[in-house]
């Protein structure tokens, strides 16, 4: 019993403290944003292809009150995660983990 209850509250605190991990791709076809990757708990790398050129940046982000912000560049922009773990806005599109 004690054993699972110690599981139980492991597994509770490191889901709320935890950042997103693993590598990201767009749902559709046709997004300049051809994947993120999740590389630490602050950073990730977006890669972008334009007219056959691809380029990778680092960004940082964060995940607050069921949203991801991503931030580079002085800007930032915010996605939506849905219940599956998956996130997206209007603008960009969804993201899932694959």
């Amino acid at each position: 019993m004690r054993i699972c209850v110690a599981l139980i509250v492991g597994l509770v605190l490191s889901a709320c403290g935890q950042g997103l991990s693993g590598t990201y791709f767009p749902t559709t076809k046709g997004s300049t944003y051809s994947k993120l990757e999740f590389v630490s708990g602050s950073e990730v790398d977006v890669t972008a292809s334009l007219l056959g050129m691809v380029s990778t940046s680092r960004a940082t982000y964060k995940v607050e009150k069921g949203k991801l912000v991503i931030a580079a560049g002085g800007q930032s922009v915010v996605f939506e995660i849905d219940d599956k773990g998956c996130f997206g806005n209007s603008l960009i599109g969804m993201f899932c983990k694959k």
